[in-house]
């Protein structure tokens, strides 16, 4: 082949090679979209003056909290731990 010719078909080469990168980043960005638009989640509001949030958390019982303050939990059991033998 004759210099002119190889040079051709690299620049060819390199055109295709662009051309599909291109299109997979097309495909990438259409991935990374969000499927799911604003509109379909419901809206949580609560008036600007609250005082008192209670959680129900399955077993664990109620959780209550109040502006100011940290939550008010049970108590949690101390669990066993085993000593440390370090001496």
């Amino acid at each position: 082949m004759s210099r002119d010719k190889l040079i051709i078909l690299g620049v060819l080469v390199l055109g295709l090679l662009g051309f599909l990168v291109y299109k997979q980043s097309e495909k990438d960005k259409a991935i990374g979209q969000p499927t799911v638009t604003a509109k379909d989640f419901p809206t949580v509001s609560a008036p600007d003056d609250v005082d008192k949030i209670s959680i129900v958390n399955g077993d664990k019982g109620e959780i209550v909290a109040r502006e100011g303050r940290r939550p008010e939990r049970p108590a949690a059991r101390p669990t066993a731990a085993p000593e440390a033998s370090g001496t």
